[in-house]
C-alpha cells in the first residue's frame, strides 16, 4: 500500500451523465477506476477525496545557515549538549545540522572545512558514543546532542554548530481564510 496523489486530466468534452444503474436524478459527472493491466493482489485502493482545482500548500518559512546558540544552564555553565534554534515552531524532519569538528575556525565562524552532517533522531537512547545524532524539540527549538554515552558530544568551539536549513510554520500566522493568499 502506498499513499499518494493521482492527477487526472480530463477531456474538455467530458459531459455530465448517469451511471448505468443509478436512479434518475440530475446529471452528474462520475469517475470509475479500474486496473488496466495485471491483477489487483491487495485490497482495492481507498479514495479519500476528490478535490478539483486544488494544490498542496504549506504555510512555512525556511531559514538557512544559522549558528545554534547555547542554552544557558546555571547549574552547569560549560555544558554544550543543548543548543537552540532561533525560530519556532519547527516543522518535523526539516532540521539539517552540520558540526565543525575542527576547533580552528576563522573570525567569522565559517564551518566549511571539517564540517560533518549530523542526523536527527527521535531519541538518543539507542545510539553509541561515536554516533553523530541529535534530537529536536520542535516547540522550543532546543536541539540536544549526545553526552558521549548515548550519541557523540558536540566538540568544543565557538559557533561551530549550524543549521544548514530548517523550516518553521503553523500557528495563527498560517491560518488564513479563503482567498487571502
Amino acid at each position: 500500500r502506498a499513499s499518494g496523489t493521482v492527477e487526472l486530466r480530463l477531456p474538455r468534452t467530458w459531459a455530465p451523465g448517469q451511471p448505468p444503474t443509478a436512479r434518475p436524478s440530475p446529471p452528474l459527472r462520475w469517475l470509475r477506476l479500474q486496473v488496466a493491466q495485471g491483477m489487483l493482489t491487495v485490497a482495492p485502493p481507498l479514495v479519500s477525496g476528490l478535490r478539483l482545482n486544488t494544490v498542496a500548500a504549506t504555510a512555512a518559512r525556511t531559514f538557512f545557515d544559522e549558528p545554534l546558540e547555547p542554552v544557558q544552564d546555571p547549574a552547569n555553565p560549560s555544558e554544550r549538549r543543548r543548543l537552540r534554534l532561533s525560530q519556532v515552531p519547527i516543522l518535523a524532519g526539516t532540521v539539517v545540522i552540520e558540526v565543525d569538528d575542527d576547533p580552528g575556525m576563522d573570525l567569522f565562524g565559517t564551518t566549511e572545512e571539517g564540517a560533518s552532517r549530523w542526523q536527527e533522531v527521535p531519541s538518543l537512547a539507542a545510539y553509541g558514543p561515536d554516533d553523530h545524532v541529535f534530537v529536536v524539540d520542535y516547540d522550543t527549538g532546543v536541539v540536544t546532542f549526545g553526552d558521549g554515552v548515548n550519541g557523540a558530544p558536540v566538540p568544543p568551539g565557538f559557533r561551530n554548530v549550524r543549521a544548514v536549513r530548517y523550516r518553521v510554520g503553523g500557528g495563527a500566522a498560517g491560518a488564513v481564510g479563503a482567498g487571502a493568499v
